[in-house]
C-alpha cells in the first residue's frame, strides 16, 4: 500500500476539524441556553421573593 493512501488528505483533516469545531460550538451554545434558562428561573424566584416583602 502506498504511503500516500495511508495519510488522510488535508481536505479530510480540515473537514474533520470543522465538524469537530462546529460540534464544540453547538455544545457551548446548548450550555449557554441552559445557563440562561436557569438564570431566568432564578430571576423569577427573586421577583416573587421581592413581591412577598412588599
Amino acid at each position: 500500500q502506498k504511503l500516500q493512501e495511508q495519510i488522510p488528505s488535508l481536505n479530510q483533516i480540515e473537514n474533520f476539524s470543522l465538524d469537530f469545531i462546529a460540534q464544540q460550538i453547538i455544545n457551548y451554545l446548548d450550555e449557554l441556553n441552559i445557563q440562561r434558562d436557569n438564570l431566568m428561573r432564578y430571576n423569577d424566584s427573586l421577583k416573587d421573593e421581592i413581591q412577598l416583602h412588599k
